[in-house]
């Protein structure tokens, strides 16, 4: 599980989406926001229930990309905001080819 002190909270949601860059593959979206004055670097999974119908597939899929990024935490060079944004063509893929693609995302925006 990953700590509260590394999600993001509701309210800096909407800094996140206005200052954000844009980064997508194929199973997610990530936006993120680097900034040197952060403490630490915080996470955030939108899995949308209009794409994924069914709550404990989403759930399942936000409890394996909060593990991938918590074993990445200790490699990340600059501290950040991301919110990963899963689309339906996760439900395709296992957990090997989800934790590629979270760390494409991650080596693509210069976050690790």
């Amino acid at each position: 599980m990953l700590s509260k002190k590394n999600r993001v909270l509701k309210d800096d949601f909407s800094l996140l989406f206005k200052k954000g860059r844009r980064l997508n593959s194929k199973i997610a979206q990530i936006v993120y926001f680097k900034n040197k004055n952060f403490n630490k670097s915080k996470f955030a999974f939108i899995v949308s229930s209009k794409e994924i119908k069914k709550s404990f597939l989403r759930n399942k899929l936000k409890r394996r990309a909060r593990y991938v990024i918590k074993e990445c935490l200790k490699n990340i060079k600059i501290p950040c905001f991301a919110a990963f944004v899963f689309n339906k063509n996760v439900l395709r893929a296992d957990f090997l080819e989800l934790k590629k693609g979270i760390l494409n995302l991650l080596v693509k925006s210069e976050i690790i």
